[in-house]
């Protein structure tokens, strides 16, 4: 109702004028506050005509009328302080909270401020619009139900091994510097192209309803309770994304961390162990002790291990520590595995940790052993974590 009231007042206010020419100059009848409901706008190329601009210009005023830049952000910023937003896990519950919120402070509609958060800098608020306008298929997807489909869809797993693909913001986005980039803290975010163009760039999930007493893997966690022993969880289809796909596998060719990746698999393992080969990839890689370091979680004794080439063999949790740590594929950890003797196992933890080479992709050492904590699994790295 208000939205309406300040869309007729703006007419008033602005196109009274056209409406008094067209009377006096054309003894025409027109009220400047009576809409069409079904104005449509002009296709690229074609003209506009005069109403179709006011209508335009009023639908596009009303809402930056009832929500002023300034305070409108002053309000947001309030409102991600007092839900803990950036520590929050559940970011589209606390999203649509907050676009609640929003909406009874300034006597709009749930939509209408989320469209004015993703015009005002708060591109994350495009993700519960996409929930409310999708109903078969969704592609903000919560990180338990991406290890879910990965354990239990081997379609999904072997597309994740790829690469090509990488699990950021809610989303499994192709893996490109175009959609990801990185924010001051030194973590994966989505690019503001890929806010924008998330149908070009992400996988779009089905739901699927599993009787949990029947379920192969343990399911995501609930967070309410529900009296049944049904849940709904995401599930990947191959011909519903093969744009996608089609898609990461051009642009896989021009990013820079698959060229490095390359240059690594020619490298020959022959007549090497396992510590040799992990400090090749480090001299490749670039990276310096202390960055090594910082990079795994691991102490420097590991790095001196990799520079002497140890005839000792790293276990596997060390392997992953230093795959997550340096982005290398899972071609690349499964060859240091097999160095090492060692390889991953068909067990729900082994998955994790695979998991942390492939879905997580390029996230922080933190960010894989937050997800391993998750599930009650020991995380990787032997350094002290704050």
């Amino acid at each position: 109702m208000n939205n309406t009231i300040a869309h007729e007042v703006y007419h008033w206010y602005r196109h009274r004028l056209y409406a008094a020419i067209k009377h006096i100059l054309r003894n025409e009848k027109f009220i400047a506050c009576r809409c069409p409901a079904d104005m449509s706008y002009p296709e690229d190329k074609e003209e506009w005509t005069d109403e179709q601009r006011m209508e335009w210009q009023a639908n596009n005023l009303a809402p930056r009328i009832l929500m002023p830049i300034q305070t409108f952000k002053i309000k947001v910023d309030e409102l991600y302080k007092q839900y803990d937003y950036e520590n929050n896990p559940l970011k589209i519950a606390v999203l649509t909270c907050i676009a609640d919120e929003l909406a009874s402070f300034y006597g709009v509609s749930r939509q209408s401020a989320l469209i004015r958060m993703t015009e005002t800098g708060y591109p994350e608020a495009k993700s519960v619009l996409q929930t409310i306008n999708e109903k078969d298929w969704h592609s903000y997807i919560s990180r338990e139900d991406v290890f879910y489909e990965y354990s239990t869809n081997e379609d999904f797993r072997k597309l994740l091994d790829t690469g090509k693909f990488r699990y950021v913001d809610g989303y499994v986005v192709i893996n490109d510097e175009k959609y990801i980039t990185t924010d001051d803290k030194g973590k994966a975010t989505l690019s503001e192209y890929a806010w924008d163009n998330l149908n070009e760039c992400t996988l779009s999930f089905s739901w699927q309803r599993i009787r949990r007493s029947k379920a192969k893997e343990v399911l995501p966690q609930i967070i309410f309770h529900r009296d049944n022993d049904e849940q709904d969880v995401s599930k990947y289809d191959s011909k519903q994304n093969a744009a996608v796909v089609e898609l990461s596998k051009e642009m896989q060719k021009k990013r820079k961390n698959f060229e490095q990746n390359e240059e690594i698999h020619k490298r020959s393992t022959v007549d090497k162990n396992c510590w040799s080969y992990i400090y090749e990839i480090i001299s490749i890689k670039g990276v310096s002790k202390p960055h090594f370091c910082n990079l795994t979680g691991l102490g420097e004794e590991n790095y001196r291990k990799a520079e002497s080439s140890l005839k000792t063999d790293p276990k596997v949790r060390t392997i992953v520590a230093i795959g997550v740590g340096l982005s290398l594929d899972i071609e690349t950890v499964e060859n240091m595995l097999k160095l090492a003797g060692r390889s991953f196992k068909d067990t729900p933890e082994d998955r994790a940790l695979k998991f942390c080479i492939t879905g997580l992709s390029g996230q922080s050492i933190e960010d894989c052993n937050d997800f391993l904590e998750s599930l009650g699994y020991e995380t990787l790295g032997t350094k002290e974590r704050y």
